[in-house]
């Protein structure tokens, strides 16, 4: 699919977004970051249509991504299943980042939208 794609071609540039996060969020402590694009790729695929969510396009956790049974535009539809599949994908020594921090990084990746 056109997001698979997209997370595939941009896998450094996320990386590279997290470190960034790290760098604010650590300032100099010992910290590891892990990154797994394979698992974003994976809850794409087994994206689900949700038909009781018409407050949010989209909703997450780690192994499924459920979007809006309203319709979307096609551009909308990729930038929602790109923002649901930037969560759940990062952790800062072994431990998962807060939704927050992860909106961070979504935004500084190019997503305007309200979080």
């Amino acid at each position: 699919s056109l997001v698979t794609l997209i997370l595939k071609q941009e896998e450094k540039k996320i990386e590279r977004a997290f470190e960034e996060l790290a760098r604010k969020k650590y300032k100099g402590k010992k910290m590891s970051l892990s990154v797994d694009i394979n698992s974003a790729i994976q809850r794409v695929q087994n994206a689900k249509v949700k038909r009781d969510n018409e407050y949010d396009y989209g909703e997450a956790d780690d192994e499924c991504i459920w979007i809006t049974a309203c319709k979307l535009a096609d551009d909308e539809l990729v930038g929602v299943l790109l923002h649901e599949a930037l969560h759940y994908i990062a952790t800062f020594n072994g431990k998962d980042i807060c939704e927050k921090d992860e909106h961070f990084v979504i935004k500084m990746l190019g997503d305007e939208d309200e979080c």
